[in-house]
């Protein structure tokens, strides 16, 4: 028995990692279009040091980070008391601390990159790569998140009324061979997806899809949102869209077979136009283009069915 795609759900975004991965708690892997399996590391990666910590007044040196896994979060003291400079702190001294901090409900390891940058991972059994694994800012204020460069938010549009994928198509070179009877032999190479459009329009204001999709600088204590200097380059992010499927047949509109789940990993966006009238709701509109380039071996989309069990996982209340 087929099954029908029925109505958007959900879109979710984020950043991708500074060593642009795609920030998944697991390990994962593709098959390229040469039919070789393409590996992805799992895990949240950030600065690479040395980070100045100074702000962190007192003799302790100690700051919360916040961690979470499918909207359940987890803050913990992380210290730095034996960094031996404040305004240099090391990432092998910055992923010590993160691992001494013990966090119990969504167990991490922190560790250095080949790279050198800090990452964090999740250790938690059975996670996916669909999961959303996050560092956001915590309660005490101290941001210890952005200080390591490490933060990382799976903001949602729960609003978005439709998301268009429009793959862009470059045509394959043609060669012709000639005689005295014209053309005879032709060979036309196939034509390739250059990258692909995706766009969507969301009635919900907020700034924080601004700040992942175009680079905006947003205050949340005074509500101030400024966009990027003209010519400054485009951040690249992730988009994670959901929608229903249902079987052949009558069905109850909540009595779905599954969720299908469409993720480009690998994009750069602007904000286009909006629209606000009297008497109706305003949308604003988000462009993105995903392609396999842009320095990454992400892939320009992937795709995976998930059960409504898993689905429960990421939903959005």
């Amino acid at each position: 028995m087929g099954e029908l795609q029925y109505s958007i759900q959900l879109v979710k975004v984020a950043r991708i990692n500074k060593d642009l991965s795609f920030p998944s708690p697991a390990n994962w892997s593709h098959t390229d279009k040469n039919g070789a399996t393409v590996n992805h590391a799992g895990g949240i990666v950030g600065g690479a040091g040395p980070f100045d910590l100074s702000s962190l007044v007192g003799e302790s040196y100690v700051a919360k980070l916040k961690i979470g896994l499918n909207g359940t979060y987890e803050e913990k003291d992380v210290s730095f008391a034996s960094a031996e400079v404040k305004t240099a702190v090391t990432v092998d001294e910055a992923f010590a601390a993160i691992n001494d901090a013990g966090f119990v409900t969504n167990t991490v390891t922190a560790s250095k990159t080949e790279d050198g940058y800090l990452k964090v991972v999740s250790t938690k059994d059975g996670v996916q790569e669909f999961e959303d694994f996050e560092i956001l800012p915590a309660s005490d204020s101290l941001g210890l998140a952005k200080l390591l460069d490490i933060e990382c938010e799976w903001v949602y549009a729960k609003n978005a009324a439709s998301v268009k994928f429009d793959p862009e198509q470059e045509t394959g070179e043609s060669v012709s061979a000639t005689g005295g009877r014209g053309i005879v032999s032709t060979i036309q190479e196939p034509d390739t997806i250059k990258d692909v459009k995706i766009s969507f329009e969301d009635t919900e204001d907020n700034p924080k899809l601004e700040v992942i999709i175009a680079g905006y600088d947003y205050d949340p204590t005074t509500g101030r949102s400024f966009p990027p200097a003209l010519g400054a380059a485009a951040p690249i992010f992730a988009i994670k869209s959901y929608a229903k499927l249902f079987g052949e047949g009558t069905s109850q509109k909540t009595g779905q077979a599954a969720m299908k789940m469409v993720a480009y990993p690998n994009c750069t966006g602007v904000i286009g136009g909006g629209e606000s009238t009297a008497g109706a709701f305003g949308a604003k509109a988000f462009s993105a283009v995903g392609t396999d380039s842009n320095a990454s071996t992400l892939p320009y989309l992937f795709k995976r069915r998930l059960t409504n069990v898993q689905y429960a996982l990421v939903e959005v209340s």
